[in-house]
Formats: C-alpha cells, structure tokens, sequence
C-alpha cells in the first residue's frame, strides 16, 4: 500500500511524490516550511511536497521552531477560521495522533470533528505549548479532519498508525496486561505499552511503569512472577478498544506498589461505572462492572488523584437485540431506525380544569448525522398506549452537538397547540425519520444510560422505521422494548394555559353559541392588563388563540388602550396578523410576523385584548367563527351587524376602532386568548419569586445603552463613587434585535440576596456569532504609586438550572476586568485584563469557573498578548446555589511580576471564603497601557444556540478589601 503527499491548495507542485509504507507501523506527518527539519522517518508536508494530503483553511502560514527542546523541535503550518486535513488512506481503522500548537501565538476554542463524530470540543493551546488530540477513525479511502474556530489553529504533526495491537474480532474474552514495551506478561495475556496503538489503543499524557517489588496481595499472579503495573497521578489514562458489539464485563485490577491509589475513578463510553477506589501500598484490589457496547469501540477513562492498574479483563455476557454505547462520550443507537417515547418526564393534568399546551421549541443532541429527527407528542391511553396529538416539523438539517428548532415550523414561534381534559397524560417522543417512516438512515440523538424509562421502537435497518400520525397509535417498528432506562438528550419546550380560568368556563369542547350577524369585533372587558407597578411597563405581544367552531371570516387580533373606562372607549395600540386559513377547533399563531414594537403601559393605565372577524379595514366578512358563552360579569363590546359592509375597522392610534353599524355590551366570554410577556422599564421583581414571565427580548427601547440605578439593594456603593452601569446588547450576525432581560429590585425592605435580583439572559436564537447581555462597572484607576494597593469588585450570583445550557464555547464569561489602552481616557479602547469564564462540567448540575489573567505590551493603537499562561480552573459551583464572589487585582506596571488576581468565594449561607492566586507569576495587564480599569458582568458568549440565565445581586466595589466584604456590612448579614 502507498500514500502520496499533495501540494496544498494554490501551490505549484515541484517534488515527486512521497510513498508511505502504510502496513504495520506508524508514519509522522511533520508540518512546516520547505526547508523545515524533520526527524529521522518523519515525512514533511509543506508547499512543495505533493501526495495525498490535502490543508485547506484561510491565510495558510507556516512558522519555524525556534526551541532546541527535541521534544519540541517541530514547525507547523497556521491558519484562520475553519480549516480542513483530507488524507487519503487505504481502508481500514486508523489511529490519528494530532499535535496542536505553534511557538508565536496562542489558539482557544477550537472544535475538532471528523465526517461523522465529534472529536473533541474547545481546546485551547497557550503560546510554546503543545496539545494532543488522538483518535480512532474507520474510514474508506481517507480520513477528513475538520477544524472549527473563530481565531487561528496550528499543527505541528499527525502520526498515523495501523495494526499493533490487533483483537480477535470474534473473541469473547480479552486480557491485558500493562507494563513496558519489553515487559514480562503473565501467561494469557496480551502487553501493553504506553505507547500501543492499532486495534487497541492506550495513551495518556505522563505515566510512569513501576516493578513489583514483592508479589502484591490480592493480585491473584504466581508468586514467581513479578508483573509491573502501569500508575498515573492526577492524569488522565485513555484505553479505546475496537470490540464487538453487546454487553461485556470490565474488570480493572488497581494496584499500588509504592502509592496508594486514591479516588481513582473509571469510565466506560463516557459514563461513570467505578468512583471511589482506593487502595492501600502494596496492594491489588480487582473491580468490575457491565458495559454495553453498540458501535464497535469501547472507550475507558482512567483518572484520580493518584492511580494505578495492573491488568484489565473484559469478558463477553450477551448479545444486545437493542442499540446501545458510542465512543464519544455519551451513548447513540446502532440501529438504523427509532422511535423514543419519554415516559419519565410526562404531563398529567391533575386540574378540573382543561389545559392548552402549547409546543414551542425541539431541542436535541446530535453526535452523528444520520437521516431526519421528527418530534411528536402523544395522549397516554392506559400501560403503554399511545395517541399520536401532535407532529412537529421533520428535521433532516442540523449540526453536529446541541441544536434547537421551532416545533412546528408553520406555527407562532413553532407553537403547536392541544388541549388536555382532566386526568389525561401526554408525553413527548422523537422518531429518527420522517413521519411517515421514510428517510430513516442511522441514530441520531445520543442518550444516557439507567436514568429514565422510555418506550423504543425500531429495528437495524431503515424499513424496520416505525411512523406517526396525528389522531392514530404510532404503528410500531420491527421491534419494540416498553421499558428501556435511557435518558434521550432531547426536549420540548411548551406553555400551559388553564382554559377555564382564561375563558371564564370549561365548556370548551361543546361551543355551540355563534353570533347571527355576520360582521363581528369583540372587545374583551373582564379579561385585562392594569399596570399597578409606579414604573413603565411594556406588553411583548407573543401570541394568539382562538377556537373555531366554523370556518368563516378572516380573524384579526387587536390590543386596546381603555382611554376612559367609565365611557368605554378604546384606542388600538396594536394589530396583529390576519389569519385567513385556520381548522376547526384549537387554532394558535404567532401574534405579528414583524417585530412590532412593544405596547407602552404607564402605571394605572389599561389594556384590552380583542378581535376583529374580518381584515383591518373590515373587508373579507363572511360569519364569525369564535364561539361564546353567556357569562355573567364578563363584559365584552360587540361592534358589527348583520351584514357584511356593517363591519367595524380597526386603525393603528385613532381615536377609538371604526365601529360597526351597531355596539352593543354583552356579558359573553368568547374563546380566544391573546399570548403576551409584560416587564417593567427599569425596575422590576425578580422574574422567579414575583412568578411573573420575563420576555425575552430587551426591555426598554432597544437602542438603550445606559441607565443609572439607585446605590443600594442590589447595587451597593459603601462610600465609594456611584456605580454607573452600562448594558449592552448584542445579538448574532444578521439576526433579530437583542434577545436578554434584565431586572432588579427597588427597595431595601428585604437585601439578602435573591428576593429581587438582576437577571441577564440569553435566549437560544437563531444565528451566529457572538450574543451579550452585560453591565459595565464604571472605570476605576489602579494606584500605581502605592505597589501593595489594588482594586476590588465583588458580587453574587446564581445559575438558573431550568434555563442554564453547557457553556463549551470560550466567549462565555462571568466577570471581566479591563485596561485602557495607553493615552486613551476611560474605557474607549481597553484590553482584557482578567476573565471569569465558564466551561461545562462533567456533572450536569454544576458549571466550572476558568480564571484566565493576560498580560503583554501595550500602544494607543494596538496590544500584543504576551501570553495567557495564568488559566486555572477555580473550582465548580452548583447550580440553584447562590454564591459570593470577591476579585481583587493589582495592575503591573513594569511588568516585574507585582501584580496580582485575587480570588475569594463562598456559598452564600458560609461565612469563610476560599481563596484563588489567579495570577502566582504577578504579571497582570500590559506595559505601557493606561492605568484605567473597568469591570463589567453579565452574560456574554459564542453563540451556541442554546438558553442562559444568571442572576446577580449585592454588586459591590471599592479600593480596600473591607469595602466589599459582605462578612462586614451588617445590612447584608448572611448569618441569619
């Protein structure tokens, strides 16, 4: 077999072609120069090289090592944006071993995947550093490796490796025995190495092999034999086996012959199977647990403070009828087609009262692409049956990872309504094709293993595919499994509302009372919006209901301003969409298609909700389709008459509506419901305890930059300058206005923390780039006279868990701290200082805190980092927690090394803080930048589609550290 090596793209060919000798073995591909050094065996890829490697990305540039770090000794070849490594290999499976880096800039969050898999996701490489990325890949002819980041990447090498360590594709029992190259292995089993690769492959950053020196207890070898044993201590050991599919039995034999082990953890497919192992000097202590199997690769993960192992044992139990593990972290499906119904997390309406729900939003995690995902609902009809109420919109176009669509595509905000009688129970499901069970391919949705109970259908092919209709029971796959525990990553998103409470009766089914006359407009006077806050409030109108009980007129819906209720007069402040096509019974839409602007509501002021059965300007009568009931105290007025040109007309702030031939005032409740958010202009109860709906979209005019807030409550200022806050808001490329709220609280009768906080967020909407919703601090000067003083900030804060998504992309912060640039006043042109970033945890109720401290050189027209080496996890923080967090920080001037990050946090209900050295080398800020600093919170990040909520409070700041101890300030006493 033989591989060539092509020029890149662009670039003249000038050698002949290299020939790799791809068989047993491994072969280094070193990226560079054409004059780059290679080691010896090694196979350089640079502009005259030819074959079949292929690099692809923008401003390709190539860097020489300047290092005399054998290790190190590597140029590499850099580019921006997205780029993409075709090599062309015969067939096989191929171990990538991917080296990261270059010696003249730094790279963060760059996402690696191939064709069909997520290889790994937000890697960054600091300046000199280097970073590994290995994998196993099954391709047909080459491999492609594609590269996603917003800033620059760099590689140094990429070793390719086929067939060391080969497994017996049918065995039903493997054994290992881990040690050096040339370690003696105990009889049966097969050695391996730090460095095996092939079939099954090990590797791990730093390990160190270690004699027996006695025979261990425990360890169950001939006491003639002295084994070795493979330790690592607080690293990660990574063992990817290509297996057959099914459930085997690991066993791991931990040992410790010079250490204990400690909290040594174990995964499988990316699932915890083995925590808490410890054990004593001279030792061997023998574990095991079952695994699943589904897409040929069995994944181990070996880490903890300090561990060791011996020997691993897998043994085959059963074949699986159903589909089961993937490699990459989670869990996918085998077969190529599925029906999931979600029987843990279902909705019974425990009410008298009949409910709408509403179907908003599909979100869903895709590890492959593979055929389209259709979400659907269904009415729960007794011990595993089904019917199908709703059908959401196929989707056969989506990303690798997290993505969210509308539900229904046709529908307001991807709405799709029904309704649910008392004692019913409804439940949500997807099927891995279309609805009707064509365009099956292959799983898509990865899942969990043991968590809930879900209903399976399917089979290994794609006309094994089970099918949905609305009205009828799903029809069932080839085969079918009630009671699977798999935690599909998946949701739909939906709004109740209680019928009977919104249209003052149950009578909802049966609605036989229908006005004679033809022309009808409805202005609903029970059912109203008073502003009784002392603020601005402003109605976000989102959507509208309605029930038909025939087809007949056009429906209009209309908001009304009582300017006068003594007199009943009406102003129209808005008119929705018309809708000409609807079915009988439950119809919703979304309320206006353009982004009208809010309805302004000052306090005392009221707002009505109505309808119009005809166009605007009265036109399209024909009968009016909204049923009634005769209700006593439920006002309406009633604006038409019996023909077609007697409708009333509606315009946008005349005077009142155009009215009908006739008005009249009728006690009716008609069934339709107007959808709305309401927030107030500047200060308002925290969305939570108040149990109001924060809208989601900014509050005030969106061309809103700054407001002034009061110094006490949240914002405490303790005799330091006023605290000047700034919001901004962006949001992605291209899309719609800001998407984020904020609020916070007025008064100082109750300050602890979370009564009425300031809530940042962002929504999951459709776009790119980067989203924001922040506040700036004001600026601050750091006093370079006295080399001990700094600056300190410090607030509290709580992640949402019903609303706070895994935070992988690097943009997302918590905190920032900044520097002016060098002749530049205030904050017009500043330099990230100190970042607070989050990062998703393993455990999915907690969110990582990253400290990342900056440092460099600075002018009036640029900065040039020097290096980001100061990036430490500060620890993890639980969601639904409140906490108190102290930053102080100290400017370098000289750039000597004395500056400093300071780092105190809390649980809000403690009294003693833990501390963080963000910065232990003292290097803080750039050098000949202004001495001006500023601080800003909030949400801010790469779009990634998805949902953030944070709540702040307690903001302070001050030149001392006692300004913000909240320990010290008895109006925010937290021992209580």
């Amino acid at each position: 077999m033989s591989i060539c090596l092509y020029a890149l793209a662009g670039i003249e060919a000038k050698a002949e072609a290299l020939i790799l000798p791809l068989g047993q073995g491994n072969h280094v591909l070193d990226f560079g120069a054409d004059d780059s050094a290679v080691s010896a065996g090694h196979y350089l890829v640079a502009s005259e090289t030819i074959g079949s490697v292929e690099v692809t990305g923008s401003n390709l540039t190539y860097g020489e090592n300047t290092r005399n770090n054998d290790l190190l000794k590597r140029d590499w070849i850099s580019g921006t944006g997205n780029g993409q490594v075709i090599i062309r290999v015969p067939h096989g499976v191929w171990t990538v071993d991917m080296t990261l880096g270059s010696d003249d800039s730094a790279s963060s969050g760059i996402n690696i995947s191939t064709s069909d898999y997520i290889v790994s996701e937000d890697l960054d490489v600091g300046i000199g550093e280097q970073r590994r990325v290995l994998f196993t890949d099954k391709q047909e002819g080459e491999i492609v490796i594609d590269l996603e980041t917003e800033e620059s990447w760099s590689i140094r090498s990429i070793e390719l490796s086929n067939g060391r360590v080969v497994s017996d594709p049918g065995a039903t029992s493997y054994q290992y025995d881990f040690g050096r190259i040339k370690s003696p292995v105990e009889p049966g089993y097969v050695g391996i190495s730090g460095n095996s690769w092939g079939d099954v492959l090990w590797h791990t950053p730093v390990v160190t092999v270690q004699d027996y020196v006695t025979p261990l207890q425990g360890a169950e070898v001939d006491t003639a034999y002295n084994g070795l044993y493979l330790e690592g201590i607080a690293n990660i050991g990574i063992l990817a086996h290509k297996i057959p599919n099914g459930v085997w039995n690991v066993e791991v034999t931990a040992s410790a012959a010079h250490f204990p082990v400690v909290d040594m953890t174990v995964r499988a497919e990316g699932n915890l199977i083995l925590s808490d192992i410890n054990v004593p000097v001279e030792s061997a202590s023998k574990f095991n647990k079952n695994v699943t199997v589904s897409d040929g690769m069995l994944d181990l993960e070996f880490r903890g403070t300090a561990w060791g192992i011996a020997s691993l044992k897998l043994t085959k139990i059963d074949d699986i009828a159903e589909p089961d593990s993937l490699s990459s972290g989670r869990s996918i499906d085998r077969w190529g087609s599925n029906l999931v119904i979600d029987k843990s997390d279902m909705i019974r309406n425990e009410s008298s009262e009949t409910m709408l729900v509403d179907f908003e939003q599909f979100h869903f995690y895709a590890n492959k692409k593979g055929g389209g995902v259709t979400p659907f609902v269904v009415k729960v009809d007794g011990d595993n049956g089904f019917t199908v109420v709703a059908v959401g919109t196929p989707r056969d176009v989506y990303e690798l990872g997290y993505n969210v669509f509308p539900f229904s595509g046709d529908l307001y905000g991807g709405k799709q309504g029904v309704t649910l009688a008392p004692g019913e129970t409804m439940a949500f499901g997807f099927l891995n094709a279309n609805p009707d069970g064509t365009g099956s391919n292959s799983s898509v949705i990865s899942f969990d293993l043991g968590t809930k109970e879900v209903y399976y259908s399917g089979g290994p092919e794609a006309v094994d595919s089970a099918s949905v209709l609305v009205g009828q029971a799903p029809v069932m796959g080839t085969h079918t499994y009630n009671s699977l525990e798999r935690d599909y990553k998946f949701e739909v998103d939906f709004d109740i509302t209680f019928l009977g409470n919104a249209y003052s009766g149950n009578n909802i089914i049966d609605r036989g009372n229908l006005d004679e006359g033809k022309a009808v407009l409805i202005v609903d006077g029970a059912n109203k919006y008073t502003n009784t806050t002392k603020h601005t409030s402003y109605l976000h109108l989102t959507g509208f209901s309605f029930y038909a009980a025939r087809i007949g007129s056009p429906v209009t819906p209309a908001v009304f301003k009582v300017e006068y209720d003594g007199s009943r007069e009406y102003r129209v402040v808005a008119i929705g969409d018309t809708i000409e096509n609807y079915r009988l019974g439950e119809n919703i839409a979304q309320f206006s298609q353009a982004r009208i602007p809010p309805v302004i509501v000052e306090p005392g002021e009221v707002i009505a909700f109505g309808f119009l059965a005809a166009r605007p300007d009265g036109s399209g009568v024909i009968t009016c389709p909204i049923p009634f009931d005769s209700v006593d105290d439920h006002p309406v007025v009633h604006s038409g008459g019996p023909d077609a040109s007697n409708s009333a007309k509606l315009a946008l702030w005349a005077p009142s509506f155009v009215p009908g031939r006739y008005t009249n005032f009728y006690d009716r409740a008609y069934s339709f419901l107007t959808y709305y958010d309401a927030t107030t202009a500047q200060l308002v109860a925290d969305a939570e305890n108040a149990n109001i709906s924060v809208a989601g979209v900014s509050v005030g005019r969106p061309d809103e930059k700054a407001r002034e807030i009061p110094n006490y409550d949240t914002l405490i200022s303790e005799g330091v300058r006023p605290l000047s806050i700034v919001r901004e808001n962006a949001q992605a490329r291209d899309g719609p206005p800001p998407y984020s709220t904020m609020s916070c609280r007025v008064t100082a009768d109750n300050p602890r923390k979370g009564e009425h906080a300031l809530l940042m967020e962002i929504l999951a909407v459709p776009g790119e780039g980067k989203q924001r919703c922040e506040f700036k601090l004001g600026s601050f000067d750091w006093d370079i006279d006295d080399p001990e003083s700094g600056y300190y900030h410090a607030f509290s804060f709580r992640f949402d868990s019903k609303h706070f998504g895994n935070p992988g992309s690097r943009f997302f912060t918590l905190n920032q701290i900044t520097q002016a640039g060098s002749g530049v006043p205030g904050m017009a042109r500043f330099h990230q200082v100190n970042k607070l970033q989050l990062k998703t945890s393993n455990d999915p109720s907690r969110v990582k805190l990253i400290s990342q401290t900056l440092y460099g050189i600075s002018s009036e027209t640029k900065h040039t980092y020097q290096g980001q080496e100061n990036t430490f996890e500060v620890a993890e923080f639980e969601k639904d927690v409140w906490y108190d967090i102290i930053i102080g920080s100290r400017y370098d001037l000289d750039g000597d090394g004395s500056g400093f990050l300071d780092i105190w946090y809390k649980k809000a209900d403690e009294f003693e803080y833990t501390y963080f050295d963000g910065a232990p080398n003292g290097r803080v800020g750039f050098v000949g930048g202004g001495q001006t600093g500023g601080k800003s919170l909030g949400v801010y990040k790469g779009f990634d589609n998805q949902r953030y909520r944070i709540y702040y409070d307690e903001i302070r700041q001050g030149p001392i550290f006692s300004d913000v101890d909240i320990r010290n300030n008895p109006s925010l006493d937290i021992i209580q």
